[in-house]
């Protein structure tokens, strides 16, 4: 082989590693970015989570608060029908007297229901 011959064979093996590494490096950041991109998408799908189990810790009040509500409205509202009967029996000017106080008493009553 004459020296221009080796200079040829030398300059492709350069040529077609040079080629070879960079499709390497440009396969090795495609699978970077590739990761990049799951590891972004996990992290939001992570701060999601943490979201969602924050408003979980955040429990509505147990069932038996809002029987005790529900049981305690249950009463006023009975105690108001049967005022509201005995006003119809009864229209003197005492009982009609009585029903600022009636609706006082149900307004207490609904408010704790729904809040």
């Amino acid at each position: 082989m004459t020296h221009c011959n080796m200079c040829a064979s030398t300059e492709s093996f350069v040529l077609c590693t040079t080629q070879r590494l960079r499709g390497q490096v440009s396969s090795l950041k495609a699978s970077r970015d590739k990761l990049l991109v799951e590891v972004d998408r996990q992290s939001l799908e992570i701060e999601r989570l943490l979201t969602d189990n924050s408003a979980l810790e955040q429990v509505p009040k147990p069932p038996a608060y809002y029987c005790q509500a529900w049981t305690f409205a249950l009463e006023v509202w009975t105690l108001q029908a049967s005022a509201c009967c005995e006003l119809q029996q009864r229209p003197e000017a005492a009982c009609l007297q009585r029903l600022p106080w009636l609706f006082c008493q149900f307004r207490q009553a609904i408010i704790p229901v729904y809040v």
